[in-house]
């Protein structure tokens, strides 16, 4: 993080410098499965009863075998929400950004990546922010922890069928994390696969996702600082260098809540002029129904504008969206929980899966009008 106005200010001149370069045309190929038009959806299957810490819910990971019923079937229990076959079928959803992936000693996603792969969805895995923060404190354990998560992701030396990017961390500067950081991590991350025999053809693709903010540009441009910042971290990093990893498997994403006419705008020219070499998502798109006064239609309308201007960009470096969120997360407060395109349905009963202390709560889920708008711009 830099500390003065000094470093500010030289590091935005080195942005500066850095953009008038010509850079290579990055080599992704965009007419790979799941790079073409990502259809993306924000996914986190919380239950409404759900209480950091407690009892099945040490931690906020539940796409896992823990919680089968919310994004499949429980064939013990014989129940589900099946939550991937619902993104699949109705909304038309190819990629799954999450947020919260534990360790495989602690939750197997194995079997979730397998019935995504069913489902012809593919995931971006996280390195959540609680890794993140562990690799900024230089804790020791946090290289174990992120390269078990990352070999999790392989059958020997090759991709499961659904994994698709490892995605580093979430808004890593409002969260105290550094772009070197982000380099640190993407560097164990490209190290493990290479241990793990992976040819570099099929290492997963890296992203690493940017508020919207300004963070003291002169020009005003959201989210290009944190994007340059992290470009000039791979740069630094001789190995990430080395491997052309910035060039070859690195995608810029962003987490915006801007209008259609300010994203079309942005993609073709604020965001193509300052990194005209760089394929670009969005991971969060949406609007807090609570800031348009509860009105939900005009929170459908929103969304169906911030999705088509991704879709429909004449950047041709725009690679999709993920529109946020699958359902209101009422738990968070204020705003931050009715960014959902469905809600909990208040008259269908959960129904309580499991028993003891692995019990857990299986909500009913009831569309918003942002629903059927997600479903058609995507079909």
């Amino acid at each position: 993080m830099i500390k003065t106005w000094f470093g500010a200010w030289l590091a935005l001149g080195l942005s500066v410098l850095l953009l008038a370069q010509p850079g290579p045309v990055l080599a992704i190929p965009a007419t790979q499965a799941g790079l073409d038009m990502m259809h993306g959806m924000c996914y986190s299957p919380t239950p409404s009863d759900f209480k950091p810490g407690s009892g099945v819910y040490y931690d906020s990971d539940f796409t896992n075998d823990s919680f089968r019923a919310l994004w499949g079937m429980d064939t013990t229990a014989g129940v589900g929400r099946q939550d991937l076959k619902n993104l699949h079928d109705n909304l038309h959803v190819n990629v799954l950004r999450l947020y919260d992936w534990n360790t495989p000693s602690a939750r197997n996603h194995v079997n979730f990546l397998n019935e995504a792969a069913s489902q012809g969805i593919k995931v971006m895995i996280p390195i959540s922010n609680y890794f993140m923060g562990l690799a900024q404190n230089n804790d020791p354990k946090a290289r174990t922890f992120i390269e078990s998560i990352v070999a999790e992701a392989f059958e020997g030396n090759k991709p499961r069928s659904a994994a698709l990017f490892f995605s580093i961390g979430n808004e890593f500067s409002l969260n105290g994390i550094s772009a070197d950081t982000v380099a640190t991590v993407t560097e164990w991350v490209v190290r493990k696969q290479d241990a793990l025999g992976v040819a570099a053809a099929d290492r997963l693709f890296i992203t690493a996702p940017v508020d919207f903010g300004v963070h003291g540009d002169p020009h005003s441009r959201p989210a290009i600082v944190d994007l340059v910042n992290l470009k000039n971290a791979f740069a630094a990093n001789s190995y990430l260098s080395a491997q052309n990893i910035y060039r070859d498997k690195y995608v810029a994403s962003i987490n915006t809540f801007n209008d259609q006419a300010y994203l079309t705008s942005y993609l073709s020219s604020t965001f193509a002029s300052a990194l005209p070499d760089t394929y670009v998502m969005a991971t969060e798109l949406g609007k807090s129904a609570s800031e348009l006064g509860g009105d939900r239609n005009q929170q459908a309308t929103w969304l169906q504008g911030q999705v088509s201007a991704f879709l429909t960009s004449s950047n041709s470096k725009v690679l999709g969206a993920c529109a946020f969120h699958f359902f209101d997360q009422p738990w968070k407060g204020g705003s931050e929980g009715t960014f959902g395109i469905q809600h909990f349905d208040p008259s269908k009963t959960a129904v309580t899966v499991g028993s003891g202390a692995n019990a857990y709560l299986m909500d009913y889920l009831k569309a918003w009008p942002a629903y059927q708008k997600v479903a058609d711009a995507y079909k």
